[in-house]
Formats: structure tokens, sequence, C-alpha cells
């Protein structure tokens, strides 16, 4: 599977927004989903976990 396929089916709108989540470069995460799949596997279901977390926060707060 293509890294850009992974990020989205992880729940992240895309490579862009996993970078900027994690503060590492869109190449260097293109490079750990060849070269190091277990970091990259880890980093892509923290940040997926973050992104879903923030998002039950928003419905949290809208249903105040």
């Amino acid at each position: 599977m293509k890294c850009s396929e992974q990020v989205k089916n992880a729940g992240l709108k895309s490579l862009r927004q996993f970078s900027e989540i994690t503060g590492v470069p869109v190449t260097t995460l293109q490079d750990w989903h060849r070269n190091k799949e277990k970091l990259f596997k880890m980093l892509l279901d923290s940040a997926s976990l973050e992104v879903r977390i923030d998002a039950w926060k928003e419905s949290i707060n809208r249903d105040k």
C-alpha cells in the first residue's frame, strides 16, 4: 500500500497533515514507510489517535 493511502486509511486527511502533526518532513515519512515500517506505523497510530481525540473533544464542546 502506498504511503499516502496508508495515512488516509488511518483517518488523516493527507501526508502533509501527518507531517504537520508529527513535525517530521514528508520525505522522511516516505523514507520511513519504505525502510522503517514499524517506526512509521507507530507514529501513524499516534497521529491518528491524536486526530480522533481532537475530533471527540470538538464534538463534546459543540454539544455544550
